[in-house]
């Protein structure tokens, strides 16, 4: 695969990893202002931060992942369209409901909240169940939703997994070929994130960062030729992709059947 498309996608899968970085409670470089004025967000900074001390990245890779709430470069607003394209599975919080509140910090199961002839996410809240905040292990006692856990329960337990994801992200800086990293990172980064909501604040957390990261690097890889999407495409879609009818990509599901 082209090396550009591999560094896109690259860029695209940790554009968010600033997140779990900022549950973890890692301390950023940069103050809560400045981190805002230099990136958008505080998350941006860390991701910026973590893929400076810890991953032997390029710019190429670093500087998008980074600035994608503060686009610079073609590349920058690259990985800004194709996150919020991907942003776009998110559910927002029902109407008349306090958008202010934060909503639950663990992934919410889609079972919770999926009724016989409705969908309901606001009432009856102490039958929600979560998924487990732990690595992903083929163990019917870590994979099936619980009832949530309490709020300083679950800071700790990011804190912990947030310093076992970066030990094992560092032994992955011996890979050099650029696919082999980019498949070997993703699957880490399933390992961790396959449990933690995309985002807990506004929406309805029931979208994992796994999955909008690995959506957003595919997104990314196709994004990033530039013959069909110059940078003014780029920041069309980033600004409005919500009334964009322009075409592209085509989501494909398949099913096996007979599969038990």
């Amino acid at each position: 695969m082209d090396e550009k498309v591999l560094m896109a996608a690259l860029a695209g899968l940790l554009h968010d990893v600033g997140k779990f970085a900022q549950r973890g409670a890692e301390r950023g470089s940069l103050e809560g202002k400045d981190a805002a004025q230099m990136y958008g967000r505080y998350h941006a900074m860390l991701t910026a931060d973590f893929l400076k001390t810890c991953l032997p990245l390029s710019d190429s890779v670093r500087l998008p992942a980074a600035n994608h709430h503060a686009p610079q470069s073609r590349a920058d607003w690259l990985v800004k369209a194709a996150d919020i394209l991907s942003a776009g599975e998110r559910a927002d919080a029902p109407k008349g409901e306090d958008t202010r509140i934060v909503q639950p910090l663990q992934l919410l199961s889609i079972f919770s909240i999926v009724e016989a002839d409705k969908v309901c996410w606001k009432d009856e809240k102490d039958s929600w169940r979560f998924l487990p905040l732990k690595p992903l292990v083929l163990d019917k006692g870590d994979i099936f939703p619980k009832a949530g856990l309490p709020d300083a329960d679950v800071w700790k337990i990011y804190e912990t997994m947030w310093l076992d994801f970066k030990k094992e992200a560092r032994v992955l800086n011996g890979i050099q070929e650029m696919d082999v990293y980019l498949e070997a990172m993703l699957a880490l980064f399933q390992r961790y994130t396959w449990c933690m909501p995309s985002a807990y604040y506004k929406t309805r957390p029931d979208i994992s960062l796994y999955d909008h990261s690995r959506m957003t690097a595919a997104l990314a890889a196709i994004l990033s030729d530039e013959s069909d999407f110059p940078q003014l495409r780029l920041e069309t879609l980033a600004k409005d992709s919500e009334h964009s009818e322009d075409e592209i990509a085509l989501l494909i599901g398949g099913d096996i059947s007979g599969v038990q």
